[in-house]
């Protein structure tokens, strides 16, 4: 390495990673056949890099290495694996035994462990599945929602970030690998819902019009689609017009999605990065961070294409898996339109298809209930009406009666003076006895004759 002095530093005075020289190591031809088997530069450079440590660790050469016997080797491989598990590096403990064990078999040496040698190298760490927590659509939106907004531009990012790694699947290394040319005409001027990316295992030098996920190659998949919806969609234009606003031009290989902070700002950003901004949004609305990593997205992703009825096959294929069997060979992977289609099925918006059948559940029930009360209410106006004309059947014929009474009570008229009479409706009768008019006769049903004394 450099002098400090000698090294190259960024416009904030900071120094800059110098890159990873492998050129001696790859002049010993064991080692070059072994870089080889590497399908991408990524995953060829921290295979070379964890070889380097191993040999400088152990104090041998590549070719020495090769000429010892097993038992001198296994020694090695030992001591360096248990030296990075006592550092409490127990996943690049494995990944050591692993680098080691594939350049000893591209030469042509096989190096046997048993099951109880392994389990003294590195112990197996218990599996997250147990404690860990798929989020729903509503804790997605909440973390969203609840994301700290200190700096304004890191706020619009986390946003962004969140809800690109729900509606698209894709896995965290895929995320960081995201480019301005997969974007540049999707979202402008105004964004095509939804919007299509092609993530493939290996990507070409020079072309940045697709995402690469360097797992792909370990399950034999070349390449498949996914999408994002409109929230993502619009989240993500939001984030990159402040970056142009603060005097960002972009070209088709700057990465999308760069670190914000004011000592670091405009680096690409890592897999630790998005973890971290995954279990910090988590640990806002009351997930522990334990619980949750960026993977748990990925299955909410695929929760949330069978909650919606999205093809089974068509969900796997739209988060890179290889469909078993005559599965696979019968499925068309170029059929891209189908698997937009399908996609375009789930429900990605705020409110969910869950929550939406519980309002339809309700209104139903709410329906069903209003139509009871009509029907009750009918039932007691008709019993109203009917104790109404009761009622008034009484009443004529109490007026009747005190009618006749006075007849046989009063003195006789005089036959030169007549009565005034009159023609009433039925609902009038009362106002007209409680002023004093006498009954005489009903001429119809709703027509009464009526008389002042």
């Amino acid at each position: 390495m450099k002098p400090i002095e000698e090294r190259k530093r960024d416009e904030m005075g900071r120094l800059l990673p110098e890159p990873r020289n492998f050129t001696p190591l790859l002049r010993c031809e064991a080692v070059k056949m072994f870089a080889d088997t590497y399908p991408t530069d990524r995953a060829r450079n921290s295979a070379l890099h964890t070889l380097k440590w191993f040999l400088d660790f152990n104090s041998v050469g590549p070719e020495e290495l090769l000429s010892m016997s097993d038992d001198e080797i296994k020694m090695c491989i030992k001591k360096a694996c248990l030296a990075k598990a006592a550092e409490g590096k127990g996943e690049m403990s494995r990944f050591l035994y692993y680098v080691v064990q594939r350049f000893l078999t591209v030469n042509n040496r096989i190096i046997q462990f048993t099951r109880t040698e392994k389990k003294q190298l590195f112990k197996k760490k218990p599996k997250r599945i147990a404690k860990q927590y798929i989020p729903t659509r509503e804790d997605i939106y909440r973390m969203v929602d609840s994301m700290p907004r200190i700096n304004y531009r890191q706020w619009l990012r986390n946003r962004a970030l969140i809800l690109c790694l729900w509606q698209s699947g894709v896995r965290n290394n895929c995320l960081v690998s995201w480019t301005w040319g997969i974007f540049k005409n999707q979202l402008y001027p105004e964004p095509k819902i939804p919007v299509e990316i092609k993530v493939v295992a290996s990507r070409p030098e020079g072309v940045y019009d697709v995402a690469q996920d360097i797992k792909l190659s370990k399950y034999n998949v070349q390449y498949y689609y996914t999408f994002l919806h409109k929230e993502a969609a619009h989240a993500l234009k939001a984030y990159l017009d402040a970056r142009m606003e603060d005097g960002w031009k972009p070209k088709d290989s700057d990465p999308i999605w760069v670190t914000e902070a004011q000592n670091c700002k405009g680096n690409p950003m890592s897999i630790e990065d998005v973890r971290r901004i995954v279990k910090t949004a988590a640990k806002q609305i009351g997930i522990p961070s334990d619980r949750i990593w960026p993977h748990c997205l990925r299955k909410a992703f695929r929760k949330t294409l069978y909650e919606s009825g999205v093809d089974p096959d068509v969900a796997e294929a739209l988060m890179g898996h290889k469909l078993p069997g005559s599965r696979g060979n019968y499925f068309d992977y170029h059929d891209k339109d189908f698997v937009k289609k399908e996609y375009m099925k789930g429900f990605w918006d705020r409110i969910g298809i869950n929550r939406i059948r519980k309002l339809e559940k309700e209104f139903v029930e709410i329906e069903k209930h209003s139509k009871n009360l009509e029907k009750m209410l009918e039932e007691r106006e008709k019993e109203n009406q009917e104790l109404r004309e009761r009622l008034v059947k009484l009443e004529m014929q109490l007026a009747t009666i005190l009618n006749d009474i006075g007849k046989k009570t009063r003195e006789p008229e005089n036959p030169k003076t007549k009565p005034k009479q009159k023609v009433i409706s039925e609902k009038e009768i009362e106002k007209y006895l409680a002023k004093g008019w006498r009954y005489v006769a009903t001429i119809n049903k709703n027509k009464i004759i009526i008389e002042k004394p």
